[in-house]
């Protein structure tokens, strides 16, 4: 019986050092090194679709296309109503090896300056939350979004912010061990319509928002 188990726990031992040897070779096979660096972004554009599905942050070198969610959709597209102030600068923001990008930032909107059917709906859809003492709805956002290569003709017919936003950006990279860097940016998918003028992606038109940022 002693024999038996020892057989048994040897074989188990055995098979476990050949996964390990396995993954071990999997990794040298495909792995890749990882680093982090920073980089000063200055955000001068930024637009929304007409659904609000969509949103551009747009600098110089970069265009960067988040999806939406209802309630950011929501505070944007009453923008001209709702006195609402983005905190871009003291938000997070990252970018990996594929492009692939997430942005967190904050949002306060003063209850006191607001229409009431606008606080009646944001309540009603839980929209924010409540700060009792100053009477102010804090918004938290996470977006998804991918980065792509900005092209000057675009830029040239970029309705800018008047104040630009200055970000952070911790941009994730990955070298094999060939060397080879992995990933490449591509160019941006926007494009001019036909009216030279009006912004569009795939069929969608991208519209200029005025915003208000927090901390300058």
């Amino acid at each position: 019986m002693k024999k038996m188990f020892w057989a048994v726990l040897t074989l188990v031992v055995v098979s476990f050092m050949f996964m390990g040897c396995f993954t071990t070779m999997l990794w040298d096979k495909k792995g890749a090194s990882t680093t982090t660096t920073r980089y000063h972004e200055t955000i001068n554009a930024f637009m929304m679709s007409q659904d609000g599905k969509t949103i551009l942050f747009g600098s110089d070198r970069y265009h960067y296309l988040f999806q939406s969610d209802p309630t950011l959709a929501f505070l944007l597209t009453h923008k001209d109503e709702l006195p609402v102030v983005y905190q871009f600068d003291k938000g997070s923001y990252w970018v990996n090896p594929n492009n692939a990008t997430q942005a967190m930032f904050t949002a306060d909107v003063d209850l006191n300056r607001c229409e009431p059917l606008l606080v009646t709906t944001m309540s009603d859809n839980h929209f924010g939350t409540l700060n009792a003492k100053t009477n102010s709805l804090h918004f938290s956002f996470r977006l998804q979004g991918e980065r792509y290569l900005s092209d000057p003709k675009i830029n040239d017919k970029l309705t800018l912010l008047r104040t630009p936003i200055g970000l952070t950006v911790t941009e994730y990279h990955e070298t094999s061990h060939a060397g080879e860097t992995v990933g490449k940016i591509l160019l941006t998918p926007l494009a001019i319509a036909a009216d030279g003028v009006t912004i569009v992606i795939g069929a969608v038109i991208l519209l200029p928002v005025l915003i208000l940022s927090g901390g300058r």
